[in-house]
């Protein structure tokens, strides 16, 4: 999965400032109204590992008990920074920015419901980019298919504040 990872980031480095455009314009919860064709898009805030530049991922979420959950590969620059620096911002669709901190656990057997709720909300991502099927693979086949992805915990704080 790792090569495949290395194939779609080209495709990510094209789309996601147009996404994080569209959050910006505050047409940012519109791809996430037609969940199984474009997934379920969140925005999260971190910080640099090294430039502790602030910098801004669109990524497909599921929230679990109060959490929101992410995957994604254990190579992404995002992933690595939050390693680093775990406290985080998120934006879910219609609603305020909240603060988070990030618990990163490997996709495996003990996780896979949370892995497959993520990659359902993914939408077409899954699949087309992925490889996975998400809504009908077996459990060891998504598991195979998600080989070196992790499942990412944010557990959501209060809200952020905008200086005026």
């Amino acid at each position: 999965m790792s090569s495949r990872f290395e194939a779609m980031k080209p495709t990510f480095r094209r789309f996601n400032p147009h996404m994080i455009r569209m959050w910006r314009w505050t047409w940012g919860a519109l791809p996430s109204f037609l969940p199984p064709l474009t997934g379920k898009i969140m925005l999260l805030t971190h910080v640099g590992r090294t430039s502790g530049r602030r910098m801004l991922v669109p990524v497909n979420y599921a929230v679990v008990d109060g959490d929101v959950w992410c995957t994604t590969h254990e190579s992404a620059q995002w992933l690595r920074n939050l390693q680093v620096h775990p406290e985080t911002e998120v934006r879910l669709p219609l609603r305020r920015a909240r603060h988070g901190v990030v618990e990163v656990e490997p996709a495996g057997p003990e996780n896979v419901r949370l892995l497959r709720r993520v990659l359902r909300n993914a939408g077409f991502a899954a699949s087309a980019f992925g490889g996975v099927h998400p809504r009908k693979d077996p459990d060891e086949a998504l598991l195979a298919g998600c080989e070196g992805y992790h499942l990412v915990r944010i557990r959501r704080g209060d809200v952020v504040r905008r200086a005026r």
